[in-house]
């Protein structure tokens, strides 16, 4: 599973040809009968956990057992919730965190 913030067509258009589950990300829907933007639901900070949950609710998970990658601090909670998380060149905060918990850093 991939969980970001970037936009769902960069991400299908990155991740085309490698297979994962699903790929969740920030949609872009508009209203076509009046051609207007609907609102954003950004993918990010505590809404990356929270559509984790919700996609793998019906689903018996071993976190302990799980990897999570992310760059920045606000990625936070969602390397929290595994028993291997990897901070892939981080943000200095992030590093910060990643050192002082033992977590394995990709630089």
């Amino acid at each position: 599973m991939v969980v970001s913030g970037a936009f769902e067509p960069l991400l299908n258009s990155v991740m085309k040809g490698i297979h994962f589950d699903s790929i969740i990300g920030t949609s872009i829907s508009f209203d076509n009968k009046k051609g207007r933007h609907l609102p954003l639901e950004y993918i990010h900070v505590s809404r990356k956990k929270e559509v984790i949950h919700e996609k793998l609710a019906n689903m018996e998970v071993d976190w302990e057992n799980s990897f999570a990658y992310g760059d920045s601090y606000s990625d936070l909670s969602v390397l929290e919730l595994v028993g291997n998380p990897v901070a892939v060149k981080p943000e200095p905060r992030l590093i910060q965190v990643a050192n002082k918990r033992k977590w394995e850093v990709i630089m």
